[in-house]
Order: C-alpha cells, then sequence, then structure tokens
C-alpha cells in the first residue's frame, strides 16, 4: 500500500507517534530561494476529522494554543484543513519526552542527578506560570489556563538542554472550565490531584500536583502510589499514603525531600498555592549548590543517553523501522550554541507560513536590512558583501516587565517588516533576570533589563565568579526608550502635595505612629527590581543631602538606622511596579496610598483610576532617577546570524514611528526629534495629574559598588519573598 507523502505544503519525512485522535510526522516544508522548516505535524484521524463536535475541539486547542509563545512552551506555526484532513504544525522538539528519559536512564543505570531533576521542573514551571497567568490582550484581564494534562509525557527535551512542555490540548481557561460537564474528567488520571477526583473544578493547583507526580518520576522512576492498575489509580490517590521520596532513593538532600512532598501534598491548602512559588522553591534550593545544572548540563546527560541528532530519512511504509542516531557527539564547550533548530522556525505561531507571498520580496530586502552595519558593525562593501540569511532565524529577548506592552506591540510590527526574524519575547524582574543569566538559566539573544546600570552589575558578578579581567557576555548595548521613577500617590491623599519634590527624607519626619492613621507604600525588593533599587538609592541620596556629615558609604550604620523606621511603612513585593498599580486600581486607596513606580506604568492607567475611583497624583523627585531601558546583544551563546538579526531589530525599535508608539504608551523617547506633545501623547493630556515634561536634573547612576552596599544596608541581598 503507498502512503501518502504531503499534506498541504508540507513533506511528511517520518511518523514519529500515532495517538487515539491523531498521528504526528516530521514534516519539512520547502520555500523559496532552498529556505526551508521541519515542524512536528498533527494529522487529525479522517473519521475524527468529519465529526462537527471534535472539529470545534480542535478548533478551540488552535485558538488557545496560538496564544503561547513562551521559550518553554512549544510554538504553534500554523493550522488548517487540506482535502477534508485537519492538520496542526508545531515547533519540533528533537528530544525525548521525560517518559523516555526516566525509561532510557534506567536501561544505561544512569539515574538523573538529583539538581537536574528540580531544574527541568522549575523550567516547566516557568512555562506553566507563563500561561497561568496571560492576560487577555484586550482586557487586560487574566485568562486563567489551566493545562489539566501534564505528564512525563507531556514534558519534552531538546537535545541542547532546552525544556517544553507540548499538548496544551485539552487545557481551558477558567472560564470554560466551568462549562464543562460534571462529572467528565479531562486528563491523565495518576496525575490528578484528590479534589479533582471527588468531582472539584480545575484550577492551577491540578497543574501544580502534576508536576509534582513528574519530579517524583523523575528522581525514582515511578510514581508514589503502591499500583500500576489504571482501576485502582484513583483509589490509591484518595485513600492511600504516598511512598516518601527517600524509600525509593537514597541521599535526597532533606530540602529536596520537603519540596516534593509539599507539591503532592493532597490536601490543596498544604501545596504550592501555583507554579511560581512551586519554581521559586525549587530555584532558591539549586542557588544553593555547587553542581551545575543548566542547560548545558543536561546537554551531557542526553548524549550519555545516546540522545543525539537523528539522520534525515523519508517516510518508509514500515513504521517500526528504528532511526538510525549518530554517535555521541563530544562534551560542548562553554561557547556552544544551544543545539535546538532555530534556523528552521517560522516567524510567528498565529500566521500560516504559506501566507507570506511575498517571501522573495523579503530575501531582497532582508540583503539590504541585514547587513552587519550599526551598533559598531562594519558597513558592506563590494569585497564584503550583506547577504541576507538563507534560513529563517529565531532570536530571544528576555526583557524587564515595565516595557511589557509596548515591546509586544513593537514585535508585532517588526514581524510583519521581517517575516524571515522570529523574535521570543520573556519578561523578568532586571535582577531576577541577572541571576538567572549568571546561573546559565537563561540564554537570550538580547536582555534588555530597566537600566544600564543592570549591565553594571551583570559585568561585576561575572568577573567576581570568573575571574575574567572583561565580561565576555555583552557585545553591544543600546538605549531604546526611557522613563524615570516617580511616586504616585492619590489626590485626595494630603500628607504631600504634588507642588514639592518628594523627599523620603521630609516623608520620614512626618511617619504617623504605628497603627495611627498608618501610612502604606509600595515599593518592589530592591533585591529583585531595578525599580526597587533605584528607590532604595533615592532614599540613600536624600539621606545623605540631609547629613553631609555622616559616612558616605551606603551600609554605613547610620543609614540602617534611619532606613528603620521608614521600612515599617512600606510594602515590599518581589512583583514588578506593575503589580503595584493593577493593586491600586482594584482595591483603591485601601491598599496602599502611595507606590514607586515607572512614570509610564503610571501614566497607562491614570485614565483607569479617574473612571473608577478618583484621581492620581504624580510626585517626582528633586533628582531624575533615569532606567533607560537597554538592548543588550550577548555573545557567549549567540550566533552570527542571530547577533545581526539582534541588531536589526534594535534599529527598528529607535526608528521613529515605534519611537512615537513607545511615546503613547507613556515612554520618552531617545528620539530627541520627537516632541512629548506629539499625537496622542499622555504628557499633554494628563498634565493636570501632575506629569512634568520638562525633569530634574538626573541622580549620579549606579555602580556595580554602590548597588551592592545598598542591599547590605537594606539587609536582603536575595530576591526572596519578604
Amino acid at each position: 500500500m503507498s502512503l501518502k507523502r504531503s499534506l498541504g505544503p508540507y513533506h511528511l519525512v517520518r511518523k514519529i507517534a500515532t495517538g487515539g485522535m491523531a498521528e504526528v510526522y516530521l514534516a519539512r516544508k520547502e520555500g523559496p530561494g532552498g529556505i526551508s522548516m521541519e515542524v512536528a505535524l498533527k494529522r487529525i484521524l479522517p473519521h475524527l476529522a468529519e465529526e462537527k463536535d471534535f472539529q470545534e475541539l480542535f478548533l478551540s486547542e488552535v485558538r488557545l494554543a496560538t496564544r503561547l509563545r513562551h521559550p518553554n512552551v512549544v510554538q504553534v506555526f500554523d493550522f488548517g484543513e487540506h482535502e477534508g484532513t485537519w492538520f496542526l504544525a508545531t515547533e519540533y522538539v528533537d528530544g525525548p519526552t521525560l517518559k523516555t528519559l526516566i525509561r532510557k536512564g534506567a536501561e544505561f543505570q544512569r539515574p538523573l542527578p538529583p539538581p537536574l531533576a528540580a531544574r527541568i521542573i522549575a523550567w516547566a514551571c516557568k512555562g506553566l506560570v507563563y500561561a497561568h497567568e496571560l492576560r487577555n490582550p484586550d482586557t487586560g484581564q487574566p485568562l486563567g489556563i489551566v493545562h489539566r494534562d501534564i505528564s512525563s509525557d507531556n514534558i519534552m527535551l531538546t537535545r541542547g538542554g532546552w525544556v517544553k512542555v507540548v499538548d496544551f490540548g485539552i487545557a481551558k481557561t477558567v472560564d470554560q472550565l466551568h462549562q464543562t460537564h460534571t462529572g467528565i474528567f479531562r486528563g491523565k488520571l495518576a496525575y490528578m490531584p484528590p479534589e479533582r477526583l471527588r468531582g472539584e473544578a480545575a484550577d492551577v493547583q491540578m497543574d501544580v500536583f502534576a508536576l509534582g507526580i513528574v519530579l517524583y518520576e523523575l528522581l525514582t522512576g515511578r510514581k508514589p502510589f503502591n499500583t500500576e492498575i489504571e482501576e485502582a489509580i484513583g483509589a490509591a490517590i484518595l485513600t492511600e499514603p504516598f511512598v516518601p521520596v527517600q524509600e525509593l532513593r537514597s541521599g535526597l538532600p532533606e530540602p529536596l525531600q520537603r519540596i516534593v512532598h509539599r507539591a503532592i501534598a493532597k490536601e490543596p491548602q498544604e501545596r504550592y498555592p501555583n507554579c511560581r512559588t512551586f519554581m521559586i522553591e525549587l530555584k532558591a534550593w539549586l542557588a544553593t549548590l555547587a553542581e551545575s545544572s543548566d542547560s548545558q548540563a543536561l546537554e551531557h546527560y542526553l548524549a550519555e543517553l545516546g540522545f543525539t541528532a537523528p539522520e534525515s530519512a523519508e517516510l518508509q511504509p514500515a513504521q517500526e523501522t528504528p532511526v538510525k542516531r549518530s554517535p555521541p557527539p563530544a562534551p560542548p564547550t562553554p561557547a556552544t550554541p544551544r543545539s535546538t533548530r532555530v534556523s528552521s522556525k517560522p516567524r510567528h505561531p498565529s500566521r500560516r507560513w504559506a501566507v507570506v507571498g511575498v517571501v522573495a520580496a523579503a530575501l531582497l530586502a532582508l540583503a539590504a536590512v541585514l547587513r552587519p552595519s550599526g551598533l559598531g558593525s562594519a558597513d558592506p562593501s563590494p569585497d564584503n558583501p550583506a547577504l541576507p540569511p538563507v534560513t529563517p532565524v529565531e532570536i530571544s529577548i528576555l526583557y524587564g516587565t515595565e516595557k511589557h506592552a509596548w515591546l509586544r506591540a513593537a514585535t508585532q510590527a517588526f514581524h510583519e517588516r521581517h517575516p524571515l526574524i522570529r523574535v521570543t519575547l520573556e519578561e523578568a524582574g532586571s535582577l531576577e533576570s541577572l541571576e538567572a543569566l549568571l546561573s546559565g538559566e537563561r540564554r537570550p539573544t538580547i536582555w534588555s533589563p530597566a537600566s544600564q546600570d543592570m549591565l553594571r552589575l551583570l559585568e561585576h558578578k561575572w568577573r567576581e565568579r570568573t575571574g575574567a579581567a572583561e565580561a565576555p557576555l555583552i557585545e553591544k548595548h543600546e538605549s531604546v526608550v526611557m522613563t524615570p521613577l516617580v511616586i504616585v500617590k492619590w489626590r485626595s491623599n494630603q500628607r504631600w502635595s504634588s507642588k514639592d519634590a518628594f523627599s523620603w527624607d521630609a516623608l520620614r519626619g512626618h511617619l504617623p505612629e504605628r497603627g495611627d492613621n498608618p501610612l502604606s507604600i509600595g515599593m518592589t525588593n530592591p533585591a529583585c527590581s531595578n525599580s526597587g533599587l533605584q528607590a532604595l538609592q533615592m532614599m540613600h541620596d536624600d539621606y545623605h543631602r540631609r547629613h553631609p556629615s555622616h559616612g558616605q558609604a551606603a551600609a554605613d550604620q547610620d543609614f540602617r538606622l534611619w532606613l528603620k523606621p521608614l521600612k515599617q511603612f512600606l510594602r515590599v513585593s518581589r512583583n514588578s511596579s506593575g503589580d503595584f498599580m493593577e493593586e491600586m486600581l482594584r482595591f483603591g486607596s485601601t491598599r496602599y496610598e502611595m507606590a514607586v513606580v515607572y512614570e509610564s506604568l503610571a501614566l497607562s492607567k491614570l485614565q483607569v483610576a479617574r473612571d473608577r475611583w478618583e484621581e492620581f497624583e504624580l510626585l517626582y523627585p528633586s533628582l531624575t532617577y533615569w532606567s533607560d531601558h537597554p538592548m543588550a546583544i550577548m555573545t557567549r551563546w549567540t550566533q552570527k546570524s542571530q547577533r545581526e538579526a539582534a541588531q536589526e531589530f534594535i534599529r527598528f525599535l529607535l526608528s521613529p514611528p515605534i519611537q512615537k508608539l513607545a511615546l503613547e504608551h507613556g515612554f520618552r523617547p531617545v528620539d530627541t526629534g520627537l516632541s512629548l506633545t506629539e499625537g496622542s501623547s499622555p504628557f499633554t493630556l494628563l498634565a493636570s495629574s501632575g506629569v512634568k515634561r520638562v525633569l530634574p536634573p538626573e541622580a549620579p547612576r549606579l555602580d556595580a559598588a554602590l548597588s551592592l552596599g545598598l542591599l547590605t544596608a537594606w539587609g536582603n541581598t536575595q530576591c526572596v519573598e519578604q
């Protein structure tokens, strides 16, 4: 019997898997100019494709999956129908599922090291945190996505040591979950928490429990109950005590034992409330270890088990034909980029690659726009012509949360202009992401913290850890927008007039007695966030202007004593300053009277506050504490084509239309030719709320030594919950 070797524009290379609803193939799509990409192509089985209910289920999966764009979630590239067959094209992950990893580890008698197990689950948590916290772009409201089918089958690894959560096929939003028929359970029974088996609604703790079971499996090779009989598993989860993890694998560190047991606690109130807290605990334990658990360590482990890049093979009638594997590679050097197939991916998960009918024209345009110019690179010449990339290029950007709305809008516009450069965005606090870079947990093409102060701190810490004379992490950087730090307050709060420059020292002199009309000021943890560290610098500068005879060292005893009563009235969080704005809007003046935030975030919420409660007012300090939002191109783990694409992305952000877009989002553009009164500028519309166009002199920049001294004075140098 002959096999059909194509489905629409995709050439079927080989079958990867067959399930009850679909077959999955490795497929290849050829494009103009010799460009090709490989995808995992899910082909819905014909008898199901004809059923209307199943079609709606499939389209529901697609609608949800195309929203998800995160390095730890498998990306959807394309979907459609061809000659009555529905298909879904996703990112091809070239490594094993965790289920296969566990089996291979047993075969080789090489169990997964506990730090690697913890790191894998921490990365899976990160992908789920993104999905759980994803918001509707139109309303800003959380979508409340729950995966509902987390298992060792649905977490995969690339052979370069990266973790991907797959198959959001039965994931639902909270609204959809309430519409699910009573008594119908979705997901695998062995990973369901007791409350779900009792018929309670699914929530994010269902995913926490399932991830805990997967972590238990990674460490022990089995699940925590004493049965493999399907009919008995539900009863075991509901009624039998779980086998303690240390009984099946001796020598596990006690902190890791506690993390596992809390994740699989049968009572929801004893379990981690969400994947973010689960991830924080895993990362805190990993930070105490000398043993490496980054993606290179995982790549080494995979190579030991024989997971190396398979040879390309055409689809064969005999489905049992094993895939040939090349010998394990030599251990990679530190500068080796991750071995994922980034060059074969298309530009955008929600747009059909085939729709880009102007690819040939785009190739000609890219010959001009991807030249190695700008940011210090040499100009092209007849002897050194700038050539377009022959394959699509993927770059990733790890950025500060304050740029979320503008950067996502700019990236969407960039994709329209440059279809062969695919940009993946991931947000994190500046200091949190700094530590992730140092540990190797994250390897973006571009790091964009809130300010260049963070770049200096990264260089300092890198030299401390490596002993290198110079920091080899950053190639080039350039600021793309500007925003100062401000204090936002409710207009009815008469403790401070917006006509006066804000001063922490003056505020401290009018602090109420504890419990007597208490003051509540929100700010981020200085050990986690650039805005929190800048707020601490502002306090330090105010103190020394008022007390010039005292020692100038940030950690001197007098400054600590001055800071102590002020800290009683600060409500400190490891979340972003944008979260304070959201809470002020949600609870009015009952939660915070004031908050230290970026001006851009305050401007974006002024009208909402006015409509819902009362007006905000902005207070500006006597010196301006700028965040200049650099885009730093990383060198140690990026390829030349990625760095060139990154340079083009930065040039695009600095173009007048995107700078104007930044202005509309409340940022001050670095393009000095743009007026703050341009178009629908909030600086014009909101002048009555104390918004200033002209700012006071710039405060001294933070160097690494002052940053570390301030954190010592604060009494907390680690990003933890307070």
